[in-house]
């Protein structure tokens, strides 16, 4: 029998990939998981500043908020393979600059492939 609490979530790499052929792009995001600290801060700030407010009105722009904020918040760097770059450069990991990337309209695909991976939870179990 399995000791159910052995069971956790740890974080995880994944390499970026074209969103029209799967096929990785050697840049890997380093996530947290998400049940990690830092992620499940970010989503309880989102919760506490909708409920503080009187109107409960959900906008498509406060859960587009939340989602950024949750992914800004589970990416804990970056790695490029060699050869691999974005805009001709390799930058520097930070919030700040993830933040620039996942908000330019062009880069959309980049933010989806974050939240998609983010929710495919079995990846960050050990089998």
């Amino acid at each position: 029998m399995t000791d159910i609490s052995n069971i956790t979530a740890s974080d995880r790499t994944v390499e970026l990939a074209h969103p029209a052929t799967d096929e990785g792009l050697g840049w890997h995001f380093h996530l947290r998981s998400p049940y990690s600290d830092e992620v499940r801060k970010a989503e309880r700030e989102w919760l506490n500043k909708r409920l503080a407010k009187k109107k409960q009105n959900l906008t498509a722009e406060s859960l587009e908020s939340a989602a950024e904020s949750k992914i800004i918040a589970a990416v804990s760097g970056w790695s490029f393979d060699e050869g691999a770059s974005f805009k001709g450069e390799t930058p520097e990991f930070s919030p700040a600059k993830l933040r620039e990337i996942i908000r330019d309209p062009d880069f959309k695909w980049i933010r989806d492939f974050l939240d998609t991976e983010l929710g495919e939870f079995a990846g960050f179990f050990e089998s």
